[in-house]
């Protein structure tokens, strides 16, 4: 019912495992309505709330799944607040936050407002389809037996040998665990690592060779410095829009 309403539902895929389906596109930026009122459109935000804490009585896990990342520009920044602030108390029920909508291969870690510390990871994967300049690639997440992101593995097909074989076979392009040296999966860990690009030129360019999915563009792109670089790294630590242009601001000002 609420599918057909406004386009979000949840379901529950066992006793203690629920999936929760947002419709981001009404925190989508070019939803104008919001810039005239800062409504609930299709009272998703209700619905969320009220969900979330129906879940916490039977202590579910939750898979989070959305299309534009809450971090992204395409995010109105107070939309998307709104609904890391409905998630928060309930992040350590949260199994995995699943986005997508860039087409790149990314992370946004949101931080706790006071205290600074991490408590969610969005996972942003990248497009199956080459739009724009990349590898196709697809992502198979490993779940461990409380229903937690354990690792995830990306797969690329070569577009450039798939034109010269005409064949396209897919390989592993890396796992997580193993490529970024994660301890875990949890958002501390992630959190550890987003602050390590910052300054590891190693790392930050092994992040953003995956970024582009291992394509012959991140040469072309060249983002290894400067405001390009900033904004990749700001956007790793970001709950919102906002969160990264004032780490910019911030790095700018060093």
């Amino acid at each position: 019912a609420t599918l057909e309403y406004a386009g979000y539902y949840t379901m529950k895929l066992n006793e203690k495992l629920r999936v929760i389906s947002l419709n981001t596109q009404y925190g989508d930026d070019i939803n104008f309505f919001l810039l005239l009122a800062e409504t609930d459109p299709g009272n998703q935000l209700q619905w969320l709330n009220e969900t979330l804490w129906e879940s916490a009585e039977n202590d579910e896990t939750l898979w989070i799944l959305g299309h534009i990342p809450t971090n992204n520009h395409f995010a109105y920044p107070k939309y998307a607040q709104m609904v890391l602030d409905i998630l928060q108390p309930h992040a350590h029920r949260i199994g995995g936050f699943f986005t997508g909508h860039v087409h790149t291969d990314g992370i946004s870690v949101a931080l706790d407002k006071e205290t600074e510390e991490p408590w969610l990871v969005q996972y942003v994967s990248p497009s199956v389809t080459s739009f724009t300049h990349l590898n196709p690639s697809y992502r198979v997440y490993d779940m461990d037996s409380g229903n937690h992101v354990e690792d995830y593995k990306q797969y690329v097909t070569n577009i450039t040998a798939a034109n010269l074989e005409d064949k396209a076979p897919w390989i592993l392009e890396y796992s997580a665990r193993d490529s970024y040296q994660l301890p875990d999966m949890s958002p501390a860990s992630w959190a550890v690592f987003a602050r390590e690009i910052f300054t590891n030129d190693d790392l930050f360019d092994l992040y953003y060779k995956h970024y582009y999915t291992s394509s012959p563009f991140v040469e072309i792109f060249a983002c290894h410095q400067g405001p390009c670089r900033q904004k990749l790294v700001c956007g790793t630590l970001a709950g919102t829009q906002n969160e990264t242009a004032q780490c910019m601001h911030d790095l700018a000002a060093w």
